[in-house]
């Protein structure tokens, strides 16, 4: 009975030490509504500063810590471009691309769920880091270095989704052999094979410099191949795009408009079985223990018990045609008109920035939410193994030894107590991610005679002008790239 009371009284202790830690975990996220604030009212500069101070010292930081340096780049660089500030926005998106290379290389990061490690990126974050740095490049006038910034969008893109598929088979694999069918979440198939902005990017550089059509021709081809993301006509003005009047320049329009939509906890239950749950941990136990654990008290001994665990989500609603619609941060706009001279227009949308990452995201959901519930069934076992075999034991021999019994129900309940707290709380999960991606990019263009043009910009909710109407000038050039770029993250 002695050795059987000390097996018993180890695991107990074991279970003590996961009540504490279960018993402080909270759902605490980081704290970005200052930052929030100052980017919503236009007060990038402002903004700026805030994301500075915040990553001046890492070890101080509430943000961005030094395993969030991928996010403090990407959050600054894109925070510094909407400033006009297009060299520091360089520099900061070059340092995202370059971490993002630089973690993605390690698998182990890649595999771990640990908040401690080292965040190394989405796929969307490293397509819009090409893009926004494609238009840093623009904007500073190094027309070469936008071109080769736009023409990697889609080639990048196919590199990552190589890596991805191949991890997301992995784990699947790995879930199977580990869990042994306990439980399969559904892999969802990779659907944003090509980004139609990458391509619009690259054709517009390219005017005057190569052939637009085979870009153009891309652009109708992502929204064939990924009609989750794109289930929106494309844009008439891209026919246009492909043969500009002899002697005339074309302005294109790109307008950013919103704010994406963020990860953040999704919780989910899943019911286990006494039997189906805890067999084959007891039996491991029982073993171990010499046979101290009489395993013909198990079913009897352990019911039925729900296990609670979060996993980072992007909210969407499913539309009646199957697809589905992410709910961004901020939506007041659903048109731009744009005038030039005497010509008005309409700009169209080309990408829904917001459902891409969604898209992207949830391909490997399914791996992060099976390595999560793996995750926490064994904290969840390792605690369930004390109560059954404190329960096995006590029912065995109740009596046997009256001291020893009542210190076994003692320890019973408290085991008991730590294994409804384990189930109950859920770890805070990874819902790190960049935190000011436009959530739209719409697109539009006009041919006009080279030389200076007013460009003015309106916004539009419903029939409601949102906002001053914005008024910029363009010297057009023939065979050249002529990009307005306006955003409202409104």
């Amino acid at each position: 009975m002695r050795s059987k009371f000390i097996v018993c009284i180890t695991l107990l202790c074991i279970t003590a030490g996961f009540l504490g830690a279960a018993e402080k975990v909270k759902k605490t996220g980081l704290d970005y509504s200052a930052i929030d604030k100052l980017v919503d009212g236009g007060a990038y500069d402002k903004a700026i500063a805030a994301i500075e101070k915040d990553g001046k010292d890492p070890k101080k930081a509430k943000i961005y810590v030094k395993q969030n340096d991928v996010l403090y780049n990407l959050d600054k660089g894109l925070v510094a471009h909407y400033a006009g500030k297009y060299d520091v926005s360089f520099t900061n998106l070059e340092d995202a691309e370059r971490l993002i290379a630089e973690y993605g290389a390690d698998a182990a990061s890649r595999a771990s769920l640990d908040l401690a490690k080292a965040y190394e990126g989405e796929i969307y974050e490293s397509i819009y880091d090409s893009v926004f740095n494609a238009l840093n490049n623009y904007n500073k006038g190094d027309i070469e270095g936008a071109r080769v910034e736009a023409r990697q969008i889609n080639e990048k893109l196919t590199a990552l989704l190589q890596v991805q598929r191949a991890e997301l088979a992995q784990a699947q694999a790995d879930a199977e052999k580990q869990m042994q069918g306990i439980d399969k979440v559904p892999v969802r198939p990779v659907v944003f094979n090509s980004s139609a902005l990458g391509s619009y990017l690259t054709m517009v550089l390219l005017r005057g410099y190569s052939d637009v059509g085979p870009f153009a021709a891309q652009i109708t081809n992502a929204y064939n191949v990924s009609k989750n993301v794109y289930n929106h006509p494309v844009p008439a003005s891209i026919a246009a795009e492909r043969s500009v009047p002899n002697g005339q320049a074309r302005i294109n329009i790109i307008g950013f408009t919103g704010l994406s939509p963020v990860k953040e906890d999704e919780k989910i239950e899943k019911e286990l079985q006494g039997l189906t749950f805890l067999t084959r941990a007891l039996q491991t136990a029982a073993a171990a223990s010499g046979g101290a654990v009489d395993l013909a008290y198990v079913g009897q001994t352990f019911e039925t018990k729900t296990l609670n665990y979060n996993v980072p989500s992007i909210k969407a609603n499913k539309g009646s045609d199957g697809t589905w619609t992410t709910v961004p941060r901020s939506s007041e706009i659903d048109r731009i008109e744009v005038k030039v001279g005497d010509q008005t227009i309409t700009l169209e949308l080309l990408e829904d920035m917001g459902r891409v990452a969604y898209e992207t995201f949830e391909t490997k959901r399914a791996a992060i939410q099976t390595r999560t519930y793996r995750g926490a069934l064994a904290k969840t076992v390792t605690a369930g193994i004390a109560v059954g075999t404190a329960r096995a034991v006590v029912m065995s021999k109740a009596g046997a030894n009256p001291i020893q019994t009542k210190a076994l129900e003692a320890a019973v309940n408290v085991a008991e107590k730590s294994l409804d707290t384990t189930l109950a709380t859920p770890d805070v999960s990874d819902t790190r991610m960049v935190r000011y991606l436009p959530n739209k990019a719409y697109v539009g263009g006009v041919n006009v005679a080279p030389g200076a043009h007013e460009v003015t910009i309106t916004y539009y909710k419903g029939g409601t002008v949102i906002g001053k109407p914005v008024v910029t000038t363009i010297e057009a050039k023939a065979n050249q790239p002529n990009i307005v770029e306006v955003i409202n993250l409104k």
